[in-house]
């Protein structure tokens, strides 16, 4: 029997997952990676009360100016602003739980990373330690399909989601470009050979600001944070 000691389950520098790199299977190769886009994402997390949040919020603050330019306060007991503030506080609590959401929104949005690689498509999670959400196999690929609300249609963003055999299912939030990407993306289920799914770009160009893989051709900027494309006489890198 193999010997085991006590830092069998230790993890060392060789196997630390750090990186997407780092989660790859051999002859495995990135063809896109992208992050949603920040200001939408957000939005699209806390849109859902804000109006209510935003109403509770302003008749909450109207009636304490209203309590304050009355004179409420003059004549009242010394507990009674202590006792109000504490009130108001709680009854606030919409506003706060919105507020938190925001905050939430975007902390989660830093550490999410979308990527489709050569053999499947993945949702990593997690800045220090990442992890991976959710992923769908390319060869099991069966629908594709991009989904654009109103705020999304304004901030030129998309949902794509993206279904698989085995009901494994993938969502890729606002995302730019969508368009494009979705298309690619239907492309790829009617491809067989998965070495011919490198092909994903004819012009394959990661951005040097945030990592985003996007077609090169024709664009002048990212399509992700809008960082400008320097190109030589021959249109390219």
């Amino acid at each position: 029997m193999k010997h085991i000691d006590e830092n069998f389950f230790k993890m060392t520098e060789s196997n630390e997952i750090k990186s997407v790199e780092d989660m790859l299977l051999p002859n495995e190769r990135v063809l896109w990676k992208g992050k949603p886009k920040k200001f939408s994402y957000i939005i699209s997390k806390s849109i859902g009360m804000m109006p209510f949040a935003l109403i509770w919020g302003l008749i909450d603050f109207a009636i304490i100016f209203s309590l304050i330019n009355q004179g409420a306060f003059k004549d009242a007991p010394k507990f009674l602003p202590f006792f109000l503030i504490g009130f108001f506080a709680l009854h606030l609590m919409p506003v706060w739980i919105w507020l938190g959401s925001i905050i939430k929104a975007a902390k989660e949005m830093s550490s999410i990373e979308y990527v489709i690689t050569t053999n499947r498509i993945i949702d990593i999670r997690g800045k220090k330690q990442p992890y991976i959400a959710s992923e769908v196999n390319l060869s099991s690929l069966q629908k594709v399909n991009l989904k654009k609300g109103f705020v999304d249609k304004l901030l030129k963003v998309g949902d794509i989601y993206i279904s698989g055999t085995e009901k494994k299912s993938i969502v890729l939030f606002d995302i730019p470009n969508c368009e494009f990407i979705t298309n690619k993306i239907k492309e790829l289920i009617q491809i067989p050979d998965t070495n011919q799914k490198t092909k994903f770009y004819t012009n394959n160009h990661e951005c040097a600001h945030c990592g985003t893989y996007f077609d090169i051709k024709e664009r002048h900027k990212c399509p992700s944070c809008g960082a400008p494309i320097k190109k030589d006489k021959d249109g390219v890198m």
